[in-house]
């Protein structure tokens, strides 16, 4: 989400490339996560979380630009500026990649699979504006991204791959009496992506989603608010193996907050409908208790269900993969305990949580040996996770995160191919020159068993280890006529460690590589 609208792609639920990879960091002000179900307020596909970024307001003070360079040809240039009322951010990136081996899925009787040698070749595009004036706002945001892919396809040995993605929102928001607060808001998501074959020809994926919504916030008294509101979406989608389909889904929901002193209750419902499917309801409760100044307890339960896609409904990618108009929605509902501390710069949460998903969909051989679409099974997860971040003063910041996770079919055997623990430690310190030297370590653990027949590289635990230094030049030198300008030395993957990733749909390529090894980036930033 941005600023709280949806960013979304209904045909495939997922091809978030251009968003991912090409959005201008440098506007956003904090990033907001949502755990678990989402879906009494954000509807279908806030299915495990929501991520809601939050951009800057501008004023007098919000101009940069900054460059940067690094190995592998890799060369970024990002502006950000504006005045109160408008704001706009562009981001460009090139890299030539780092060169990698890999057996790509070409089937045994076109003879392979075969080794192939390439480069993660890349280039984006990204662009954000936003505008305020009263009550009425306006946003937008345009991504593209060109990279190399290898074994994306069952039917692709390797080729390119070319993704744009458009978002524009434009809302309304008045208060008509003291204690109502009304908003609309129209939203509209658009996705191109482009997969061009080595043999050069394109598989093209097409959606159009247009949303309204509308959201009536209700505070009879300070201590009770009440949000009612509805959403109705317009979806289009098609791709070469995908007949342009058109659905339309609704949705209403209702959500309650009642504070009794140091408690807080949390209740909610959302009733959605999807074509061919029945009407759901799904709902929500929770309650926060602040224990004394630094204690605070939570314990939420909610429920939440996601719609088939329209490609999991209607794909015809016949003998590879075939569609099912009978599929019904997944659930999953999940039970979220959180202590969390908070005193003097030291913040600390410890959370579990137990998930239970139903009519999980996935693909299979059916009678026909053609892989289909079909509900099947049921997965429980719990896990346990750790995070604390201490500020003794403005010159440190230590931090630390470890979780814990175990999954399990119906059948209670745990078949997860991903690891099952992972953890974050490091730190930073400010020097009275204007130096600030930070050192990052990213920790995963080893998947319990790989997929795939074991060609490529296995993925193994690793220490993804990050050093980064910042120089406030006009601190540094000891002159006015720097003053704003910093610059900035990275080294990623300090280890030179070999970093692999699982690709759970594939059978050859079972995993690849998500950096080429050690790489120093330099850059420039200048704020005004």
């Amino acid at each position: 989400m941005i600023d709280g609208r949806p960013i979304r792609e209904s045909t495939f639920s997922g091809v978030d490339l251009a968003v991912l990879q090409s959005f201008p960091i440098d506007i956003i002000k904090r990033i907001e996560v949502v755990r678990g179900p989402g879906s009494v307020l954000y509807g279908t596909g806030a299915y495990s979380g929501v991520i809601n970024i939050i951009t800057k307001d501008f004023g007098p003070a919000g101009q940069k630009i900054r460059v940067s360079g690094g190995g592998y040809g890799e060369a970024q240039v990002n502006a950000t500026g504006g005045v109160k009322e408008f704001g706009a951010s562009v981001r460009g990136f090139h890299t030539r990649g780092f060169e990698y081996n890999a057996y790509d899925e070409t089937p045994a009787a076109l003879g392979g699979p075969t080794l192939t040698s390439d480069r993660f070749r890349s280039r984006e595009y990204g662009g954000l504006f936003k505008s305020q004036i009263g009550g009425v706002s306006v946003r937008g945001f345009i991504g593209d991204v060109k990279q190399d892919m290898l074994g994306s396809l069952s039917w692709n040995p390797k080729g390119d791959i070319n993704s744009t993605r458009k978002f524009l929102d434009l809302g309304y928001s008045h208060q008509p009496v003291s204690i109502l607060t009304s908003s609309y808001n129209l939203t509209y998501n658009k996705n191109d992506t482009d997969f061009v074959l080595d043999v050069g020809i394109p598989e093209i994926i097409n959606t159009e989603d247009l949303l309204f919504e509308t959201t009536q916030t209700l505070r009879p008294f300070e201590a009770l608010e009440f949000i009612i509101g509805g959403t109705a979406q317009n979806n289009r989608g098609k791709t070469p193996v995908l007949p342009e389909q058109r659905e339309f889904w609704y949705s209403l929901y209702l959500q309650s907050k009642l504070r009794l002193g140091t408690t807080t209750l949390l209740a909610g419902v959302q009733g959605n409908k999807v074509p061919d499917i029945e009407f759901n309801i799904v709902p929500r409760i929770g309650v926060i208790q602040k224990l004394s100044e630094r204690w605070t307890l939570k314990l939420l339960n909610a429920t939440a269900f996601r719609a088939p896609t329209i490609a999991e409904r209607y794909i015809q990618a016949v003998p590879q993969l075939q569609g099912n108009p009978n599929l019904i929605h997944e659930t999953v509902n999940t039970t979220d305990l959180q202590a969390n501390y908070v005193h003097e710069g030291y913040r600390a949460a410890l959370t579990y949580f137990h998930s239970d998903y139903k009519n999980l969909i996935q693909n299979s051989p059916n009678a026909s040996n053609i892989n289909s679409y079909g509900n099947t099974g049921r997965r429980l997860v719990d896990g346990i996770e750790f995070e604390n971040k201490w500020i003794p003063s403005n010159k440190v910041l230590v931090s630390f995160a470890l979780s814990y996770i175990y999954s399990r079919q119906s059948d209670l055997k745990d078949d997860t191919r991903f690891p099952r623990m992972s953890g974050k430690l490091g730190g930073s310190y400010t020097f009275d020159a204007g130096i600030t030297l930070g050192l990052f370590d990213v920790w995963t653990g080893e998947p319990l068993r790989s997929i795939g027949d074991g060609r490529n590289t296995p993925v193994n635990d690793t220490h993804s280890v990050t050093l980064q230094s910042d120089f406030a030049l006009d601190q540094l030198f000891g002159t006015n006529i720097l003053q704003g300008a910093s610059a900035q030395i990275f080294v990623d993957n300090l280890l030179n460690e070999t970093i692999q990733h699982q690709d759970l749909s594939r059978h050859q390529v079972n995993a690849y590589p998500l950096t080429g090894g050690r790489n120093v980036i330099g850059q420039i930033s200048y704020k005004f």
